[in-house]
Order: C-alpha cells, then sequence, then structure tokens
C-alpha cells in the first residue's frame, strides 16, 4: 500500500508484508514517547495471541507534528515498541491516511494491508479524517467482521493519567526526573556524536556533542546529570555517568538550534559519527554566564561530581 511502510523489529529491516499464517493481533496508536500507557496496549495485543503488530504514524517528517515537538523519533520508536515485544510495526505517512474516513482506514489499512485478527487501541484513540472516528466505531467495525476488540483502559500515575501531552509538558520544563515516571524509563536522545571545536578537552573535560533529531521535543537548557550508553569504536559496550548541557552551541549548529553536550566521566576516547544514547536523570541548573575559564571549570567540577553520584545511583537499581 503506497505512504505504508512495515518493519519487522526482530531485525529492523522493512518487510514487504507481515509473514506467515499466523493470526495477527494489532495495537494501535501514536506511540510517541511510547509511555507506561502504550505498554500497556502492546501487552495487550500479545495477549490476544499470534504475531503482536503494531499500526502508527510516521513522525520524522513533521507532516503530523501539529507545531509540537515528538519525544521520540521513529528510529527510537520502533526499537521501544521491539523492545515491549511487537513483532512487526507498519508506519503510514500522515498524508496516505489523513482523507480517509474511518471505515476506509479500518478495510484498506487493517484489513488489506495488514489482515488484522485482533485489533487493540487505547480508550482515547481516534482514526479517519478530522479524527472523528472513536472506540466505539473501531469496535463496531470489528464485529462486523468477527474480528477480536480490545480498548485498553488508562494508566495512571500519582492519580493522573498517563499521556504524551503531560509528558511532553514536563520535559520542556526540564522536569525529566518525573517525565521518566510516565515513560517508565528516563527520557533520553538517541543521535550521532558530530564535532565541535573541542573547547572542553583544553580544560580538562573533553564533551560529546549531539543534535537533536528533527521534530523532537528540547528539553528545558540547562545542566543535567545523565547516563551514556553506547558501543566505541573497538567494539565494547559502555554504559558510564555523564553530565550533559542542553542549550545553544554556535560551534555545532549555526541555525540556533538546542545541542547535548555531555562530558563522560571516565571516559575521553573518539567518538566521532558513533551512535550515543545520552538518558537526562536530573537536571542540576539552569544556565549560567561565566567570569571566565576558572569559574567555569569549578562549576564543571561540581557538576560532575554531582552527576556521577546520582547517575551511580540510578545505575545500581537498574
Amino acid at each position: 500500500m503506497k505512504g505504508l511502510t512495515i518493519y519487522r523489529l526482530s531485525d529492523m529491516t522493512g518487510a514487504p508484508s507481515i509473514a506467515g499464517d499466523a493470526k495477527r493481533s494489532v495495537a494501535l496508536g501514536f506511540f510517541d514517547g511510547f509511555h507506561l500507557g502504550h505498554a500497556g496496549v502492546i501487552s495487550a495485543a500479545r495477549a490476544l495471541g499470534g504475531l503482536a503488530c503494531a499500526w502508527t504514524i510516521r513522525s520524522d517528517d513533521g507532516a503530523f507534528s501539529k507545531g509540537e515537538g515528538r519525544v521520540t523519533d521513529d528510529a527510537t520508536k520502533l526499537r521501544l515498541l521491539r523492545d515491549a515485544g511487537a513483532e512487526y510495526v507498519a508506519v503510514s505517512d500522515f498524508e496516505s491516511v489523513r482523507d480517509m474516513m474511518g471505515s476506509e482506514f479500518f478495510y484498506k489499512v487493517l484489513i488489506g494491508a495488514m489482515d488484522a485478527s485482533a485489533i487493540v487501541c487505547g480508550a482515547d484513540f481516534r482514526f479517519g479524517r478530522n479524527a472523528l472516528a472513536g472506540v466505539s466505531d473501531l469496535k463496531r467495525l470489528c464485529r462486523a467482521e468477527d474480528l477480536e476488540f480490545k480498548a485498553v483502559g488508562d494508566v495512571t500515575v500519582d492519580g493522573e493519567r498517563v499521556s504524551s501531552t503531560r509528558i511532553r509538558s514536563l520535559i520542556s520544563s526540564g522536569n525529566v526526573r518525573d517525565a521518566a515516571k510516565l515513560l517508565g524509563r528516563p527520557y533520553s536522545i538517541c543521535a550521532s556524536v558530530v564535532r565541535g571545536k573541542a573547547l572542553g578537552r583544553t580544560i580538562g573535560y573533553p564533551t560529546i556533542n549531539q543534535k537533536f533529531p528533527a521534530f523532537v521535543l528540547t528539553p528545558a537548557r540547562g545542566v543535567y546529570a545523565s547516563v551514556v550508553k553506547f558501543t566505541d569504536k573497538d567494539g565494547v559496550n559502555r554504559v558510564l555517568p555523564g553530565a550533559s548541557n542542553v542549550g545553544v552551541c554556535p560551534t555545532v549548529s549555526d541555525d540556533g538550534a538546542a545541542v547535548c553536550e555531555t562530558h563522560i566521566i571516565g571516559y575521553s576516547g573518539d567518538l566521532y559519527g558513533v551512535e550515543a544514547e545520552v538518558m537526562l536523570l536530573l537536571r542540576l541548573r539552569g544556565e549560567k554566564k561565566f567570569s571566565g575559564i576558572e569559574e567555569l571549570t569549578a562549576q564543571i567540577s561540581a557538576d560532575s561530581e554531582k552527576s556521577k553520584e546520582i547517575a551511580l545511583n540510578y545505575l545500581s537499581l537498574v
């Protein structure tokens, strides 16, 4: 089907179809951030048996962004869906489905392209042109085609409903600690390491620089305690404490976009071009101007010590 790509998540490759004769239990959602509520939808699809599949909308082209940044880019979303137990994911370009009525989407995408045997969604799932169709419509369509159907109820944390909107608000304000409670894991940036001017190396605190992926939400500027996961150029998998600064760095990005600059505590190898995941655990402070290199170095030292303590405590619990 034009505008739809199917991924086999075991090897993260494109697939011509959802292979095999097994029952197909399809979970529906945008899955931005892949939070605890989303995990419940995938779990329900798995419980129905057969192949656990998902359908979602592509976000990396910004067509569905509504001016909002996304918590995760598409590559990270696929990885999170895989980790939750989804075996196949069908990703639609927004333009390919935006004008479909609810019944057209059901028959063309879910029945025609995915050959669904069972459908699972959240209680607030909307679909079709202008999001006019909802759970009751989906239930009716499934009944007409003798498909199993399940709507999964809301998940709450601290008495409030878990939602991507709430998570975005927390991240935008720098409250990554509370966002992690709703995500079920720390908020993170996954991106390749790019070159800067290596100024940190000259004062004894080398850093890696990462640009935030297009259309991805930028956290509040400031310094964060972090944990960095990467495979170095010798093929060694590493998980190390870090201190990350989110802000504008003209030597890395000349368009005024925010950059994540991380000092990996206890590591100084060459990581240019390496994909790294930086998990932000706690915002330590906002941006600050310094009178000179001496004051800056002292502050970086203090930030690094505090970050190391927080990161090692986190790592001891996971």
